[in-house]
């Protein structure tokens, strides 16, 4: 004579043999069943630890980590930002570390993965024949500073112009 019994099944529990058991916590996950009726079953829930990012119903979660955006001791930070390149993270699965990228800016877009990328770019490969056409050389004095490349006269003329031909004056 009295009430039914409230039944529970918790899904996420080890000693369960029909269900999630440690299936999530094999993975590093958090295993939370929100309905522990056992008339409630296959609503588990899968979900990855900080600082990634997802979740499944019933099965594993598929783990994000952006190591560009995030904080993590393989993560970028501001590695690249404060060397004034752009950050990319090539593979954003949660087990797959250390694989960002600092890019430079162009003209350079030399790459480096894990590390600030060498940003040195010669500009006199780009502007050399301004200079060479007319019989003057070509220098870049900062090859991580774009626009400074020179135009040099020859001896015994002398003068220098910055992202110019330069106005050459004979020196006797």
């Amino acid at each position: 004579v009295g009430d039914a019994a409230d039944c529970v099944l918790d899904e996420c529990i080890k000693t369960c043999p029909t269900c999630a058991g440690d299936a999530c916590s094999k993975e590093g996950q958090t295993c939370v069943d929100p309905n522990t009726s056992d008339k409630s079953t296959s609503d588990w829930v899968c979900t990855c630890p900080p600082p990634s990012h997802g979740s499944a119903i019933a099965n594993t979660a598929s783990c994000i980590l952006d190591e560009c955006k995030e904080t993590c001791a393989t993560c970028a930070g501001t590695t690249c930002s404060d060397a004034n390149q752009e950050c990319r993270d090539t593979n954003q699965d949660s087990k797959s570390l250390s694989n960002w990228e600092c890019i430079c800016p162009p003209p350079a877009n030399t790459t480096a993965v894990a590390m600030v990328a060498d940003c040195s770019f010669d500009e006199c490969t780009l502007h050399g024949d301004t200079c060479t056409n007319v019989g003057q050389t070509c220098e870049d004095p900062g090859p991580l500073t774009l626009d400074d490349w020179l135009c040099k006269c020859i001896a015994p003329s002398v003068g220098s112009k910055v992202a110019e031909v330069a106005d050459c004056v004979l020196d006797e």
